[in-house]
């Protein structure tokens, strides 16, 4: 058998702990906006982040074949090359890290 509960709680019993109205009005972070939220929980996405470069490294390469060889003379081939496997360790970096 179940034991019936012959206690009825009173409004004198629940006592309201450690909350004033002015304290629990302020904010206690800096607001930010809808585009520095997002751009922070990007940043924060290690995957997201990694991709985008990615991607962009991609977006580079293919408009870099489309542009005439005057274009590039100019850049060393060495300057290239050091970007590319700077940006690399970079990404491994943040990747692993």
């Amino acid at each position: 058998m179940e034991k019936e509960i012959t206690y009825i709680p009173k409004p004198e019993d629940f006592v309201i702990e450690g909350c004033d109205d002015a304290s629990a009005e302020q904010i206690s972070t800096t607001s930010l906006t809808y585009w520095q939220l997002s751009f922070k929980k990007f940043r924060e996405n290690k995957v997201a982040l990694t991709a985008a470069i990615l991607l962009l490294l991609i977006v580079f390469a293919y408009f870099r074949k489309k542009m005439p060889p005057s274009v590039w003379k100019t850049i060393h081939i060495s300057f290239s090359v050091m970007l590319t496997i700077g940006i690399i360790a970079h990404i491994t970096h943040a990747v692993f890290i």
